[in-house]
């Protein structure tokens, strides 16, 4: 059995000038830090700053027109807005009726129908139909919405009913 006196150690000798040996070393980080400022090299990262969100670009902003003007859209108009949420039991051509019938309701001196439409309609998408919305960068205008509107909501199987609908009419007995 070993006891600890009988383990070798490579002990590193005892340093009588410690306080000298360390500013010598902070010298040397002074020293390239400077080094690092006049060569513009910038400071390595922490591990933490790779994971940390530094800057965020909403894509919900990129479809957007530009108004010259300023104006407001009032919070109870927003609440007067009905939601549409993606779901395929939900007709968008009745949905977007009713958001033109509301939103005609305001008129604004500074802004046009077109960019007022885009940035209201924007309010009442929610969940699927907003998430939707977001990936749609490319849309300035509010025909082009409604239309990009209709083609994603408006499905085949809806629109293979409704021309069964109109193709099988005829007339009852009693009518």
């Amino acid at each position: 059995m070993h006891g600890r006196r009988s383990l070798s150690l490579d002990l590193v000798e005892q340093n009588p000038k410690i306080g000298r040996s360390l500013r010598q070393v902070r010298a040397m980080k002074r020293e390239s830090k400077k080094k690092m400022v006049e060569e513009q090299i910038p400071p390595p990262k922490q591990p933490k700053e790779y994971f940390t969100l530094t800057a965020y670009d909403s894509l919900t902003r990129t479809c957007m027109p530009t108004v010259t003007g300023s104006f407001e859209i009032k919070y109870s108009l927003i609440q007067m807005l009905l939601s549409f949420y993606g779901l395929e039991s939900k007709s968008p051509l009745k949905y977007v009726d009713a958001f033109l019938e509301i939103s005609f309701i305001v008129f604004l001196n500074n802004i046009s129908n077109n960019a007022f439409f885009l940035h209201l309609f924007a309010f009442s998408l929610k969940d699927k139909a907003k998430a939707w919305l977001d990936t749609k960068t490319n849309i300035t205008a509010w025909d082009q919405m409604q239309k990009e509107f209709i083609k994603k909501n408006f499905s085949i199987g809806k629109l293979t009913a409704l021309i069964h609908a109109i193709t099988t009419f005829s007339q009852n007995k009693n009518e």
